[in-house]
This record gives structure tokens, sequence and C-alpha cells, in this order.
């Protein structure tokens, strides 16, 4: 388990999302042409690789507070890597959304639902670049501990709440699938809260 753990860990897994990622979408392209449905299939494929790294982020420390063994602490130790990980894959779904704005809409967003409607991804992705560039040892001597801690805190409880959105605007489209994954969501803060009252309790 830790070989195979110790080759994706630290800068290689950025780069291996990344590769992994483009590839995908490459082939999906390359395979079934390009088309509105094509271009949502890969939106649709970087929105659960991108999920899949937030859920690994967003709960490394609680499962090390919880559990202490080799995964929690990997997790925990390439959290940062995780994360920008996270926000390559997103960038890699940004890039689909776009090109079904200007391939597909002409550029025009109300063919996407309208501001109103992108607003929560719209958050997820202002906190998403905020934490890229301040996830770096630099910004942390910059910002200082406690503020770095507190943008980083805010972002990552604020992207979960515009995904939770997400997932409920949606869940008519697929309730299995979208129920599962708003409840998955909801039991990662659950697990958050535990592991907080865990610490707390300590002292």
């Amino acid at each position: 388990m830790m070989k195979a753990l110790s080759l994706v860990k630290g800068q290689r897994l950025i780069w291996y999302t990344l590769v992994v990622s483009g590839i995908l979408c490459s082939f999906v392209y390359f395979a079934y042409g390009l088309s509105e449905e094509t271009i949502r299939l890969n939106i649709r494929l970087t929105a659960r690789v991108s999920f899949l790294l937030f859920s690994f982020a967003f709960v490394a420390s609680s499962l090390l507070a919880i559990k202490k063994n080799e995964v929690t602490k990997f997790l925990l130790q390439n959290r940062r890597y995780i994360g920008l990980s996270f926000g390559v894959s997103h960038i890699i779904h940004l890039i689909n959304i776009l090109m079904l704005l200007f391939v597909i809409y002409n550029g025009d967003i109300n063919g996407l639902g309208g501001l109103k409607k992108l607003a929560p991804a719209i958050t997820v992705y202002v906190y998403i670049f905020l934490m890229m560039t301040t996830s770096n040892n630099f910004s942390v001597k910059l910002l200082g501990g406690k503020i770095w801690s507190w943008l980083h805190r805010l972002g990552m409880y604020s992207i979960a709440a515009a995904l939770g959105i997400g997932f409920y605007k949606v869940i008519d489209n697929d309730p299995l699938l979208y129920g599962f994954l708003l409840v998955l969501l909801i039991a990662q803060v659950a697990l958050r809260t535990y592991a907080w009252a865990l610490k707390l309790r300590s002292g």
C-alpha cells in the first residue's frame, strides 16, 4: 500500500492529475468528436475527479485525528499537493465549461443558465485560485499562520457549501448519484466537526 502511495506523493500527484485528466478528456473528444454531449461528458468526468480530490484534502486532518495509520498520515502530509491537484483538475473542468460556452453557445452565458445560476461555481473558482496561489511556504510567512489558516478554512467550507448547493440543484437529473454525493459531502462536514470536538475534549 505505502509503496503504491509513494509513487503519487508530493508534486508527482499534481502532474499525474494533469496528465490523466488531460488524456481522459482528449480521449473522449478523439473517440466521439467535439459536440455538446461530449463536452458535457467531460465536464461531468472532471467534476467527479475534482470532488474525489477535494474530499481527500477536506478530511485529511480529521481522519488523522480520529485514526492514525500510514494512510491517514500520508493524506495529511500530502494535503497541500492533493489540494493543488484538485485545483488543477477543476481548471481542466473550467476549460471544458468555457468550451461549452464559446463553442456551443457562442459566448451567450444564458446558455449555461445565467450569472445567478452560476454564482456557486464562480464562488468555488474564486476560492480555488486564492487557495492555489497561497499554497506555499512564502504565503504562510507573508500572511501569518492564523490568517493563512483562516483563509484556507473559509475557502474549504465555501467550496464545500457551493458543491452541496450544486449537487442539490441537479439532484433531479440523477437522484441516486447526486443524492449520494450530497450525503457524502454532509458526512465529510460531520467528520470534521467530530474531529474538532475530539480536539476540544483533549484540550
